[in-house]
């Protein structure tokens, strides 16, 4: 069949974890979602201007010239058994997992500091039954996980008032801690 990959979504303490390890499946990340609903995102005020928390960086739309630093991003995030199971290209890693619905705008930014290094990834997919949103942040960055995901909460106001879901993986701490506050 040509099929390189199979991935599956499994309920943490569920009977069919034995049953997919029995078969060859091994366990490699665990992810949450989280759901902004409709009604939430209508309180929130558009805001043109990125964060400022973050020291000595700024916050830009991405560029393809970015291939480079966010793949470093990606390696110095991602656990290298994980980066194997993937096996993405620079293009490809910031999709999220459901980059097969049927998104009808994307936006992408970059966090960066002083020297060019992405220290951050935001990225915006406006769809019909909803909206996804992936955030990836340098671990040595603490402030900037809230200030990366204010930002991007900030330009949802002028996109359909629709649900917000971000799914985040069990090593992206960061990520995490600022989605939980909200």
């Amino acid at each position: 069949q040509g099929t390189q990959r199979l991935f599956a979504s499994i309920p943490k303490d569920s009977e069919e974890i034995e049953i997919f390890q029995q078969a060859g499946f091994s366990v490699y990340t665990r992810e949450d979602i989280f759901c902004l609903e409709a009604s939430a995102v209508k309180d929130l005020s558009p805001s043109p201007n990125p964060p400022d928390q973050v020291p000595e960086a700024i916050v830009r739309r991405r560029h393809s010239r970015d291939d480079w630093t966010l793949q470093r991003l990606y390696v110095t995030i991602t656990p290298r058994l994980v980066q194997q199971a993937e096996g993405l290209t620079p293009r490809e890693w910031g999709l999220g997992p459901n980059h097969w619905f049927d998104w009808t705008r994307k936006e992408e930014y970059v966090l960066e500091n002083r020297e060019g290094e992405s220290l951050g990834y935001l990225q915006i997919n406006e769809g019909r039954i909803g909206h996804w949103l992936k955030l990836s942040l340098h671990p040595q960055l603490n402030q900037g996980g809230k200030e990366l995901l204010d930002y991007g909460l900030s330009l949802l106001p002028v996109h359909p008032p629709l649900p917000i879901y971000c799914s985040v993986r069990e090593y992206e701490s960061g990520v995490k801690a600022a989605l939980a506050a909200k």
